[in-house]
């Protein structure tokens, strides 16, 4: 996993142009869709993601919700036995598995805007750099990049079985890694693409 701070330095001073910030939020979207298509299957009650605190620290974890978004006592009693206490506002309080990216609260959009925003510039890195965006080198590369970024972005992973380079993961997280390079490099080819029919027509 690269671990030279200098190269994600690099990445994150990478300045995109308007029409390559545009592409952000469609690919965070399409990450978001993605996910509740992978987890929608078997689920027979509303989940929400709230934020609790217990003691000196605050997470987030999915709670059982009724058909209204609301909290239900039993899950209250639950939270307060265990000595949290839910410090989500109302608004926040959504059900992130039924509702599409475009309705999400803000701060449940963070980390796919993140994750979007990172990937292009993963991309520009690797082009910057000479490597056929499309070969296993740029692959591993971009997979390595991602997977560290994210271990940056969600403190909560540390220790558990993510916390490991991007070539000791399994085959389905590695997936879940390249799929954000997968989706920022078809955007971006298309968009470079379009340009240049564009450039021809005019």
């Amino acid at each position: 996993m690269p671990d030279d701070s200098n190269i994600f330095e690099e990445i994150k001073s990478l300045e995109l142009n308007d029409q390559e910030q545009a592409l952000i939020e469609k690919i965070a979207s399409e990450l978001h869709e993605s996910w509740r298509n992978t987890y929608s299957g078997g689920t027979t009650r509303w989940k929400l993601l709230v934020r609790i605190t217990k003691g000196d620290g605050t997470r987030e974890m999915w709670i059982n919700g009724d058909e209204n978004g609301n909290i239900p006592d039993r899950e209250k009693q639950r939270l307060e036995k265990d000595g949290s206490q839910i410090v989500t506002p109302p608004e926040m309080r959504q059900d992130i598995l039924k509702t599409p990216f475009g309705r999400l609260h803000e701060h449940w959009r963070k980390e796919n805007l993140a994750a979007a925003e990172f990937a292009i510039k993963v991309v520009r890195y690797i082009q910057k750099q000479n490597i056929d965006p499309n070969s296993l080198q740029a692959y591993n590369l971009a997979g390595s990049l991602i997977h560290a970024a994210w271990l940056k972005r969600n403190q909560w992973s540390k220790g558990n079985d993510l916390d490991r380079p991007f070539a000791e993961l399994s085959e389905a997280e590695r997936r879940k890694d390249l799929y954000q390079y997968e989706l920022a490099l078809k955007a971006l080819e298309s968009l470079e693409e379009n340009s240049g029919k564009q450039s021809l027509e005019s």
